[in-house]
Order: structure tokens, then sequence, then C-alpha cells
């Protein structure tokens, strides 16, 4: 019995973070899984971290210190900026020696907003966490539904 209510609660924690993952993203935020410490001690690898999309990017959105997501040779990095001028910008990983090649504007993806720690361990076989996920819906509906109708 005690262990069934573990597997539930468990699947009841999938769904949910699913489901606030999914939900995020019509409020333009989308989340990525850490893959390096290059962020060490801000964020480490398999930290969740929460990005808010910036359609049109303007160096007066930007400061010093801010940690931005941008596209470097196809893929998405995401460091703080140490320098601004009005061509381009500089990021640097907190735990890095030297600065990143300088960036454009145009490649700044979004803003962090927040980060949890060691979230991104639940998404990384995002197809058992999708498969578990529509199963503990399914369950936790389920009963719901069982549980409403013993107390009608």
């Amino acid at each position: 019995m005690i262990l069934k209510r573990i597997e539930n609660i468990l699947f009841f924690i999938l769904a949910l973070i699913l489901t606030l993952t999914l939900a995020a993203r019509f409020f333009g935020v989308e989340t990525f899984v850490v893959l390096s410490d290059s962020m060490y001690p801000s964020f480490r690898t398999n930290d969740l971290i929460f990005v808010q999309k910036i359609e049109h990017l303007s160096k007066e959105t930007l400061e010093i210190g801010d940690i931005v997501a941008f596209n470097r040779n196809g893929k998405l990095t995401i460091h703080r900026i140490v320098e601004l001028n009005d061509m381009n910008l500089m990021t640097k990983g907190d735990n890095n020696d030297v600065d990143d090649h300088p960036i454009l504007y145009s490649d700044i993806y979004g803003k962090h907003l927040f980060s949890v720690y060691q979230l991104g361990l639940l998404l990384q076989p995002l197809i058992l966490i999708v498969i578990g996920s529509l199963f503990a819906v399914y369950k936790i509906s389920f009963k719901l539904v069982r549980e409403l109708r013993k107390k009608e």
C-alpha cells in the first residue's frame, strides 16, 4: 500500500513538472537543461533553467551582470554579460577563465529568469517522462473521480 502511494506521488510530481514546463511556454518562457558547469556556482549541470524569450531586444533592455541565452554556432549558450557596447556584447561563463567571443544583440535568445537545482535530471529521458506523465494524469484523474463518487 505504501509503495503504491509513493508511486502515485512520484507520477503526480512528474506530471506537475511537465505541465508547468509546458504551460510556461504560453508566456514566452522556455526551459533548458544545463549541460556544463561553465556557470558554476550560479547553476550546475542538470539544473533546469527558465529563460524569458525576448523578441525585440535593444541595448537598453540589458545590463552588465544579466544572464542571457544566446545562439552560438547553432547551439544555445547561457552566460553572464560582462561588457556592452553599441555593436555587440561580451559574455562569460562564471566558471570560465576567459570571455566568450563578442556576440551581436540579434544573437540573444532571452534572459534567465530562474533555475531549479538538478530538476533537469528528471527531464533527461524526455520520452519516458511524457509517457509517465500521461500515465500519471490518467491514474490521478481516475482516482479523483472514484473518490468524488464515493463522497456523493
